[in-house]
């Protein structure tokens, strides 16, 4: 199936990383990929609760808090997500 679009989010608060996955996917021959960022912590617990993607790419170090702590977190407010 290579032409479904694959919906993934990132969730880093590093801007470069979002760049060099972008450019990953761009370059990969194996999908369709739809990326979207999140920034933050707090921008990512609201993208993952709306569950609108397919693969969700988490960083482990989100300032003060860890992409670990935003699963937990998703999966106690009953997310749509993973």
């Amino acid at each position: 199936m290579p032409n479904r679009l694959i919906r993934v989010l990132l969730v880093d608060d590093d801007e470069d990383d979002f760049a060099l996955t972008r450019y990953l996917l761009a370059d990969s021959k194996g999908g369709n990929y739809d990326l979207e960022w999140a920034s933050s912590y707090e921008r990512g617990l609201e993208a993952v609760l709306n569950g609108r993607h397919d693969v969700y790419l988490l960083d482990f170090r989100l300032g003060a808090r860890s992409g670990v702590e935003l699963l937990r977190e998703a999966q106690r407010l009953g997310g749509k997500g993973p």
